[in-house]
């Protein structure tokens, strides 16, 4: 419910079954997974013969048996990329129906992301037992379809209701021509739809989050698991992160990290951070609202800004952003670079 403080003290409110709980901590790793399906994109399942990909082997077994083959679609990356996990997931499913149902199962992707230990060898018997793999570019589009030639008319011979089949009208990227397949029954990943992460914890932590909401801004100095608040880990979906061996690794690497920080119980600071001239200082907020890392903060006391050695990672924004250049970097202050000039 609340958290405060910042890397080596860290003081965090919590709600639990027994009442609330005040935690101090010197590193928090954030592990909350992510709503699929929370920002409304639900709307495409709108009929019955499009489902979420892990209900798919179920509602296929559940199909009317008819004389001819049936055709079940797999989608994904219907909104967004997805990881190799989503990869993996399609890939076995489609692999088992194609083997064991009377089905023809077609794929479509905009990538397929095989670059893990055991992913291309699934990928190679997929493609051998009959699994047509479509790489699709551009926006696919799902509607209710007409026959499939799925023997309709012996299901209607037989008195069972015909499930509605589902056109999808989509570009070749291979072929580079629009095109269109119906299928009996589709199943659409649930990590191509959504993947946002919990935006309260993200608004309660501070922690930058990317374009769909993800923990973690994508940013090219920073590892994987680190996060623009120092002492602040995530791993896992909350990160966008759903391959297993990768998620694995990325928290071996944070315990690593945590271990690190805390197993000799002090800090060693590097007290170059941002100095601000009390006497310039207007206290207007601008460098408390710009630092990316929250190093900045206000000394009621003195009544001017600060930043925290522990915190500030010497990056020179709110140098910059300051109206009344009041905050010098001491390895770079603008003697030092006006000098080099």
């Amino acid at each position: 419910t609340e958290l405060k403080g910042h890397i080596g003290s860290f003081t965090a409110k919590i709600n639990t079954p027994s009442g609330q709980k005040e935690i101090h901590c010197g590193a928090i790793v954030i592990a909350s997974g992510s709503h699929h399906g929370s920002n409304g994109k639900t709307k495409v399942f709108n009929n019955s013969s499009t489902i979420h990909l892990s209900e798919l082997k179920k509602a296929c077994a559940a199909l009317p048996r008819f004389k001819k083959i049936r055709s079940i679609g797999i989608i994904l990356d219907l909104d967004i990329d997805e990881t190799k996990a989503s990869t993996e997931a399609a890939l076995l499913i489609a692999k088992e129906l194609q083997e064991r149902e009377r089905v023809q199962v077609y794929l479509f992707c905009r990538d397929m992301r095989v670059a893990a230990l055991g992913l291309e060898k699934l990928y190679d018997e997929a493609r051998d037992g009959g699994v047509n793999i479509v790489k699709y570019e551009g926006k696919l589009q799902l509607s209710a379809g007409g026959e499939t030639g799925a023997g309709a008319e012996t299901g209607a011979e037989a008195g069972i209701e015909k499930p509605k089949p589902v056109e999808l009208s989509y570009r070749d990227s291979v072929l580079q021509q629009d095109t269109s397949a119906a299928c009996d029954l589709v199943g659409i990943s649930a990590c191509g739809i959504s993947s946002a992460a919990d935006p309260v914890l993200a608004e309660l932590t501070a922690i930058s989050t990317d374009l769909l909401g993800q923990l973690q801004d994508n940013n090219i100095h920073l590892f994987p698991e680190q996060t623009n608040r120092p002492g602040i880990f995530v791993v896992g979906a909350c990160r966008g992160q759903y391959y297993l061996p990768q998620i694995a690794a990325e928290a071996k690497t944070t315990a690593s990290a945590v271990h690190s920080l805390l197993k000799d119980g002090s800090m060693e600071v590097e007290l170059s951070n941002a100095v601000v001239d009390e006497d310039k200082c207007i206290l207007c907020l601008t460098c408390v609202r710009s630092c990316p890392h929250h190093a900045m903060e206000v000394d009621r006391e003195k009544g001017t800004a600060v930043s925290i050695p522990e915190v500030c990672q010497k990056c020179g924004i709110c140098a910059g952003e300051c109206p009344a250049k009041a905050i010098q970097l001491p390895v770079y202050s603008d003697d030092v670079l006006l000098s080099l000039i």
